[in-house]
């Protein structure tokens, strides 16, 4: 009787510290995710600044006066 009392107690000790990993696996992609999530719109503005580098050099070719309307150059200048 003991012996199966230890045995169900070591079954259920080993399924509580397999519940508790998965637990803080869990936690550690919630974490992530939330992370993730805020760096995102440092990664879009990064994103949207690479246009701004490629116009640099046709800025410098074409400085005419159709360019001035253009949406890129009045946000990159």
């Amino acid at each position: 009787m003991l012996l199966i009392y230890f045995i169900i107690l070591y079954y259920f000790n080993l399924f509580n510290l397999i519940i508790i990993f998965y637990n803080f696996i869990l936690l550690y992609y919630f974490i992530l995710n939330i992370l993730l999530f805020y760096f995102n719109f440092f990664f879009i503005l990064f994103y949207l600044s690479i246009p701004c580098m490629w116009f640099q050099p046709v800025k410098r070719l074409y400085p005419s006066m159709w360019l001035k309307q253009c949406f890129l150059y009045q946000v990159c200048s």
